[in-house]
């Protein structure tokens, strides 16, 4: 079966996060990406990435064969504490949001994508792992009644 939009554009984020390497110039390093949630405590190689998708409104209109759809993603970020951590977090969600931002159409698939909030996980109660969350939102369309139809 044919994925729809939506799966595809998910599918294109999981991937931009999962090619965040040192070897492809980046400031950091995720070892796993997966769209499903995982424990972060069961875990053995990090950092890794959980992309999942959560809310979406949709608006049928203008033009009037297409439904307006505004999709929520969030990627949360686990990684071990170190002792630079704090930086080492701040770094990691840098680089995630500048690999969003070098195709916001998710290859063509989506009319635009902005991470809108973030959030950091830092905390003794979580040691030695913590890490960090971002919120993003994706504008896309897709014919009304067919959602597997850009």
């Amino acid at each position: 079966m044919a994925d729809s939009v939506r799966e595809k554009i998910v599918s294109n984020i999981a991937t931009v996060v999962g090619n965040i390497t040192v070897v492809s110039g980046y400031a950091f390093d995720i070892k796993q990406v997966f769209r499903v949630p995982q424990n972060p405590f069961e875990m053995t190689d990090y950092p890794f990435s959980l992309v999942v998708d959560s809310t979406e409104s949709k608006t049928d209109g203008d033009p009037a064969q297409f439904t307006q759809c505004k999709l929520r993603v969030e990627i949360i970020t686990w990684m071990h504490h170190t002792e630079n951590f704090a930086k080492e977090v701040l770094i990691g969600m840098a680089e995630i949001e500048k690999s969003l931002y070098l195709d916001q159409t998710r290859g063509g698939f989506a009319i635009d994508t902005t991470a809108v909030d973030n959030e950091l996980y830092i905390s003794e109660m979580a040691m030695p792992l913590g890490g960090f969350r971002i919120g993003v939102e994706i504008l896309y369309r897709h014919r009304i009644g067919d959602p597997y139809t850009k």
